[in-house]
């Protein structure tokens, strides 16, 4: 069973889970808390007895249910015994949860939980490939992947510099809906994402005395999903919820710092962390940086042609 994020990454991620089923010829359950349930199941007469009223006639069949029935669903799929494996890529809470609900059942787990990855550009960095790695690693998908930069460090002596090219980019992107050709950035998947994202961005402001430079705002006027790219400087506050929790939105909130020891430190203070993003020319400062830092991908930011790449220099386990 996979449990993904929204649909699209549901679809994605759930493929490889589709794969292995259908090689062990095993249900799988492709299952979103924000989306509608898709339920693609084998003939199997046991599981045809216990969900009578999910009955289906051939293979791979989808049911659906609406999102008032999440947490009905999503528990009897965890604690029940016919589901011999979980994988899921979400939150760390959640996942603690479904650790629990699946503990009695003593179910097989593959866990990919939350983000908040440091994008740090340090004084000997290329600022044209700083920011074109900085706008794929930060607006992909409107900020909602799980290896998107949140908490971005920047060397004190390029801030300023760095910020005005940065602002330059996202004041280009056009927001809007995905099937518009023209559009660069979409929507935030659930209107309750917009108004956290809001709110986190507010308390930034006016709680911890950040600085908005652009953005800022829920775009009404496209409909409820839909938030302005963000991008908040003078983030001093490291226990603020804009620094120490992950957004997952379309929000740069940028903190500057003076070393590589200290950029390291604020870097590794996080209980969680999928990827880390660097930016530097040093190469001894790449390998010196990556193998101190704690995340699990360390990612040296770099630009060939037109497309931002991030070169992996170590995977920690």
């Amino acid at each position: 069973m996979n449990i993904g994020i929204g649909i699209a990454f549901v679809l994605l991620w759930g493929g490889s889970t589709i794969v292995v089923a259908l090689g062990c010829s095993n249900d799988s359950y492709i299952y979103s808390e924000f989306c509608i349930l898709f339920l693609f199941r084998s003939n199997n007469s046991q599981y045809n007895d216990n969900y009578p009223t999910l009955t289906t006639k051939s293979l791979w069949t989808p049911s659906t249910t609406d999102r008032s029935n999440t947490a009905d669903v999503g528990t009897e799929l965890f604690t029940n015994p016919l589901v011999r494996k979980i994988s899921f890529t979400g939150s760390t809470a959640v996942g603690k949860l479904l650790m629990k609900q699946s503990s009695d059942t003593m179910k097989r787990l593959s866990l990919e939980l939350g983000g908040n990855a440091p994008f740090v550009v340090f004084e000997d960095a290329d600022l044209d490939q700083a920011v074109a790695s900085a706008m794929v690693s930060k607006f992909r998908n409107a900020g909602q992947t799980c290896v998107c930069a949140d908490r971005f460090l920047v060397h004190s002596s390029i801030h300023d510099e760095f910020v005005k090219r940065l602002v330059e980019k996202v004041k280009g992107l056009v927001v809007g809906p995905g099937m518009d050709a023209t559009t660069t950035m979409g929507p935030l998947i659930l209107a309750d994402a917009v108004e956290r994202t809001h709110e986190k961005v507010q308390l930034a402001i006016h709680q911890d005395g950040a600085t908005c430079v652009v953005g800022g705002t829920p775009l009404p006027a496209l409909g409820p999903q839909f938030y302005a790219p963000t991008i908040l400087t003078n983030v001093s506050n490291k226990d603020s919820l804009i620094w120490k929790t992950e957004t997952f939105g379309p929000v740069v909130a940028i903190m500057t710092f003076d070393t590589e020891e200290e950029a390291l430190e604020i870097a590794n203070d996080c209980d969680v962390g999928l990827a880390s993003y660097f930016c530097t020319n040093d190469l001894s400062r790449a390998f010196r940086f990556s193998e101190r830092c704690v995340l699990s991908f360390c990612c040296l930011c770099r630009l060939f042609g037109i497309l931002s790449t991030f070169l992996i220099l170590r995977v920690h386990s």
